[in-house]
């Protein structure tokens, strides 16, 4: 896929940075006015310190927030049940009109912080974070997109042809359904990948976070090329410019140490000479994620 312009994303590794709730609310304000399009929420506490929130319950708490950000929660995928990580985005999608996805993830599995007594073993670990993801979207796909009918002249809710069991069976999950909130409006919310997790490989992402400047295999995810916020000089944008002509990624992803002190450093100092040079689009921003990164909507099980 060739793309005319840059996106942008943008992480936050630690959500103690979004303990507060007005830092909070700062830092969405911030991503808005960097245009950022992707904002992925990951809950990487320093070392000794437990986890902050969960990055799901903080990207609800955001959406009512967030105009045009994508909100991007991190998932472990090992210690998540499908049925309700799928009807938690759902309304995700919902609340921001199209404008969010998920970073499932196979790291940092430990059984005692989820309350389980033992977790898979080794050589199951890839293989139970894919199957949670086939059998988390198996649930969206339980719904089509046009079942909601809600006529309140007719009392009518839905089209109950138009929905059905999910089914699914799995080496590790079994999810009949069908699930209790509708299709989103995305079909499929945005899958985030990292090739520092051996997950990307399984989990057909949709946009993959990475250092690579190898070339992308046809049909596989967007690429985003990992940039860490600092000095935002002429010779880095010119490594940004140089790396997207030449194909190596279509967007670039901030990791950030102080979401508010970096954010506004990107607006101010690199904000404006990417958009001097052509790099980013100007178009409005209120399209969905799967449009503006010119991503297909997953067709409906039929």
């Amino acid at each position: 896929m060739t793309r005319p312009s840059l996106f942008l994303s943008a992480g936050i590794g630690s959500l103690y940075a979004l303990s507060d709730p007005g830092r909070a609310a700062r830092v969405i304000e911030l991503a808005e006015a960097a245009h950022i399009d992707l904002l992925c929420l990951g809950d990487m506490p320093p070392a000794g310190r437990p986890p902050a929130f969960d990055a799901l319950v903080v990207a609800s708490w955001l959406a009512p927030r967030a105009a045009g950000v994508g909100l991007i929660p991190l998932v472990p995928a090992l210690a998540s049940e499908p049925f309700h990580v799928a009807r938690a985005l759902s309304a995700l999608d919902f609340l921001t009109g199209g404008r969010s996805g998920w970073q499932p993830t196979s790291g940092a599995y430990d059984p005692g912080r989820y309350g389980t007594a033992a977790g898979p073993s080794g050589e199951e670990l890839l293989p139970k974070a894919q199957d949670f993801i086939a059998a988390t979207r198996s649930l969206w796909d339980s719904w089509d997109a046009d079942a909601l009918i809600i006529d309140t002249a007719t009392g009518v809710y839905l089209d109950p042809a138009k929905v059905r069991p999910a089914a699914y069976r799995g080496p590790f999950f079994q999810v009949q359904g069908p699930l209790n909130a509708a299709r989103p409006p995305q079909g499929w919310p945005v899958l985030v990948q990292s090739d520092a997790d051996p997950l990307w490989r399984r989990a057909a992402a949709d946009v993959l976070l990475t250092d690579r400047d190898s070339v992308r295999e046809a049909g596989g995810p967007l690429r985003a090329g990992t940039i860490h916020s600092g000095s935002w000089s002429t010779a880095v944008i010119d490594e940004i410019e140089g790396r997207f002509r030449a194909g190596h990624f279509e967007g670039i992803h901030i990791t950030m140490d102080d979401p508010v002190t970096d954010l506004g450093h990107f607006t101010a100092a690199a904000l404006p000479e990417l958009r001097r040079r052509g790099l980013l689009s100007v178009a409005a921003r209120s399209a969905t994620l799967r449009s503006r990164l010119m991503l297909k909507v997953p067709g409906e099980r039929r």
